[in-house]
């Protein structure tokens, strides 16, 4: 699986990862009382979901990525810090959408599916890379 991902990256890690970042920012642009309300599950637990299939793929493609080794070397820290500072942006951005806030605790959701999104990234990384 390893292989297929680095041999068709652009196809399977870069464009899921722009369509994921765009829908994403869709979603927390939308006011809140327009947003379906799908799954009746806790915001929390959908920040804590969203955030860590985000992180999975932001992963991914900073390890894939050859432009930077630095990045693809630490793509664990990385992702991690990216999500912090997306997260963070997203939820002072949220601010500005009617019927949204600002919430710290949903950052901390955003964090920690994003740490463990990366941290799954990491594991498969690890067990599945060639030596």
């Amino acid at each position: 699986m390893y292989e297929i991902l680095k041999r068709k990256k652009v196809q399977l890690v870069y464009i899921p990862l722009v369509l994921y970042w765009i829908l994403l920012f869709i979603a927390t642009t939308i006011p809140a009382p327009a947003l379906p309300d799908i799954l009746d599950f806790s915001d929390k637990v959908k920040h804590f979901g969203a955030y860590l299939g985000f992180a999975v793929l932001l992963a991914l493609t900073f390890h894939f990525q050859e432009k930077y080794k630095v990045l693809a070397k630490y793509f664990l820290i990385a992702a991690i810090i990216a999500i912090m500072l997306y997260g963070a942006a997203d939820e002072i951005h949220q601010i500005f959408i009617p019927n949204r806030m600002c919430e710290f605790l949903d950052w901390v959701a955003d964090v920690a599916g994003g740490s463990i999104g990366a941290f799954f990234a990491f594991l498969f990384i690890r067990k599945s890379q060639p030596e």
